[in-house]
């Protein structure tokens, strides 16, 4: 990627930013998909995205395996944010069937395997990110699944102390990010939050469901195609989930020309292992 490229890039996303108020977003840029973000977070998303490829690259399935978009490139603009530069994949309109879709998907993100010697935790650093845990972050690093279990089941019963269940695995997988293409049944978009090996509860963490932010900005239409839901939307509470799953299929998509249209595509995830 030229440097006149990066350029492009740098001051479309800082563009995007000042409108929506907040460092990080997934936009086009003219035949690409760029996600951007805090360097420091976004390590694990580009480690999260290489393992995937990797694994797809050499997975059995058939046509009817997830894909991921190609991550042609990524830097950084030296002043603490990173640019994920990735193929554009051509979304098509939601089948009746999208539902048994996104389920096939998860159950196979399930089996892919962690990298020799990887501890709990997202791939590159840090520890799990999960809204189980106090500021969205387990406290320190797990060395098995057995251990966290531990843990889990501790605030389990400090939790019904305190009435507050943890019962927000089902709103969490209402829709993440597995839009439909033309080319795959299911693509994974979002590698946010994802971590691994982990047990079953928390297999939803990085396919939370987003908002198309584009059409919805409060200070007016971006000038870019928004595809990528900010942090402050997946804290609002979990009660907005069953709103937010019955509305995806037909949310408005503003486009460049400040137009909208009504496409029964689901929202591009947030995320995700």
């Amino acid at each position: 990627m030229t440097s006149v490229e990066q350029v492009a890039i740098i001051a479309a996303c800082r563009a995007d930013a000042a409108t929506r108020g907040r460092n990080t977003g997934c936009i086009l840029v003219g035949s690409k998909y760029v996600k951007y973000g805090d360097s420091m977070a976004m390590v694990s998303q580009i480690e999260t995205r290489s393992h995937l490829s990797m694994h797809l690259s050499t997975a059995k399935g058939g046509p009817d395996k997830p894909r991921t978009p190609e991550l042609i490139s990524h830097f950084d603009d030296g002043q603490g944010t990173t640019y994920l530069v990735m193929e554009l994949v051509k979304l098509v309109e939601s089948p009746p069937e999208l539902d048994t879709r996104i389920v096939d998907a998860i159950k196979w993100l399930a089996t892919v395997p962690a990298p020799p010697g990887h501890l709990l935790g997202p791939l590159g650093c840090g520890c799990i990110r999960h809204s189980f845990f106090a500021d969205g972050e387990a406290p320190e690093p797990y060395v098995s699944v057995q251990a966290l279990k531990r843990y889990m089941d501790k605030k389990r019963v400090d939790s019904l102390k305190l009435k507050r269940r943890l019962d927000d695995d089902e709103a969490m997988s209402s829709k993440p990010g597995v839009p439909i293409t033309d080319e795959s049944p299911q693509t994974i978009i979002s590698a946010q939050n994802a971590s691994e090996p982990h047990p079953d509860s928390l297999l939803f963490a990085p396919l939370l469901l987003p908002d198309l932010s584009s059409g919805h900005n409060p200070s007016g239409p971006s000038t870019s195609t928004s595809v990528e839901s900010s942090s402050e939307d997946l804290d609002r509470p979990r009660k907005r989930a069953k709103y937010i799953t019955h509305t995806a299929k037909t949310q408005p998509i503003m486009h460049n020309s400040g137009s909208t249209t009504n496409q029964a595509v689901p929202p591009i995830a947030h995320e995700a292992p």
